[in-house]
């Protein structure tokens, strides 16, 4: 959850594409309209458009039962925007 608010700030529960864009660029990366398009692609389930929290966390969650366990029962921290940014070590975020 802690993960996709970098890319939902409004908390919808989705992200459009220029949305997620954003997301990646402050964090430096800067990705093609291809990437995105690719990216999209394999993760937008549905072809709707958007990237729903659902979609998001079946891609990043680890296939290996051990890690995703580990990851499951990781409590999110619900932190303010402004505070974020600290949630997640540098190692985490490079």
């Amino acid at each position: 959850m802690d993960a996709f608010r970098f890319f939902d700030i409004k908390g919808k529960g989705y992200v459009n594409k220029y949305e997620f864009e954003d997301g990646l660029k402050n964090y430096g990366v800067f990705s093609t309209q291809n990437e995105l398009y690719l990216i999209f692609r394999k993760l937008d389930a549905d072809n709707d458009g958007l990237l729903k929290y659902t979609e998001f966390a079946d891609a990043i969650t680890p296939k290996a039962a051990e890690y995703a366990s580990l990851l499951s029962k990781r409590v999110p921290t619900f932190a303010d925007d402004a505070l974020l940014d600290i949630v997640f070590s540098y190692d985490t975020k490079k």
